[in-house]
């Protein structure tokens, strides 16, 4: 082949990608140069209102939400409301009735713990079971130091199940 024909294929190559570059930017240039689709506000006018169909009738008030007559208990003062409050019996917390005497709740932030009345030896083999048998996975657990660090836990059953992600899964 000469050194002709080589120069000419060439420049034809060059020639073509210049032109379907050129097209290129010339569709993405006229696909943008069109009207703003942006709602004006400024131009919006009022509507007129809507009507209920004639077929449909107003629902029945019940006396739920009734405010009371004028002779039942028209006025409201802080002070009928802690004698009424104080009339009633405490109630108490499920959470704080199922913990024992000898442990409380504390709390900054965030942030909870569970303080114990106990040694760490007597509480590290019940907590690391207790970790376990939740499926929780330990990253950290150094009873020298006082450490347990868990991995996340993570509820992936509803998550829609598609191919990316069962091929992810898999990984």
């Amino acid at each position: 082949m000469s050194e002709n024909y080589r120069m000419k294929q060439a420049m034809q190559r060059r020639f073509v990608t210049a032109a379907v570059v050129g097209l290129s930017v010339a569709a993405a240039g006229c696909g943008s140069i069109g009207e703003s689709k942006s709602i004006d506000y400024k131009s919006a006018r009022k509507a007129p209102s809507l009507e209920v169909p004639p077929d449909l009738t107003a629902p029945t008030a019940s006396g739920r939400y009734a405010l009371p007559e004028e002779g039942e208990r028209g006025v409201a003062t802080f002070s009928s409301y802690t004698t009424d409050r104080e009339a009633r019996p405490a109630t108490t917390t499920v959470a704080q009735s199922a913990i024992p005497d000898e442990m409380r709740i504390e709390r900054a932030g965030s942030e909870r713990w569970l303080v114990v009345k106990a040694t760490p030896e007597q509480l590290w083999p019940e907590i690391r079971s207790f970790w376990i048998e939740n499926g929780f996975v330990l990253n950290i657990d150094q009873p020298d130091i006082g450490v347990m660090e868990t991995d996340w836990a993570e509820n992936r059953a509803k998550l829609p199940q598609d191919l990316l992600r069962r091929t992810l899964g898999r990984v």
